[in-house]
């Protein structure tokens, strides 16, 4: 899900291509679907409400798709103690950071 994937999604090929070929695929060996998170759809169109809506995707259940949106209260404050490190050492501390959450939510299933 993304918040703005309505608009995202339409020039994706073309950014695609912009990226380094080694991050590129093959666009016709995969299938790309894409929703606006519950939280967000209410803000968008009827149509976009219609198209990218969780609630017509099968397999997803009750998925409300707003998951990483409640990790960036605790991400936040990060910002202020990584604003002045290197570019690696930001990476780094950004990097432990989020593999703490990941790994909390890991040990809370």
């Amino acid at each position: 899900t993304y918040d703005i994937w309505c608009m995202y999604h339409k020039n994706l090929h073309i950014r695609h291509l912009q990226l380094p070929s080694a991050l590129q695929f093959d666009f016709n060996s995969v299938t790309l679907d894409g929703a606006v998170p519950k939280f967000h759809l209410n803000a968008h169109g009827d149509l976009c409400r219609t198209v990218f809506s969780l609630n017509f995707f099968p397999g997803v259940g009750h998925m409300d798709g707003e998951g990483i949106e409640r990790d960036w209260a605790s991400v936040n404050g990060a910002a202020r103690s990584t604003k002045e490190m290197g570019e690696g050492s930001q990476h780094d501390t950004l990097d432990d950071i989020w593999g703490n959450t990941n790994y909390r939510k890991f040990i809370a299933m």
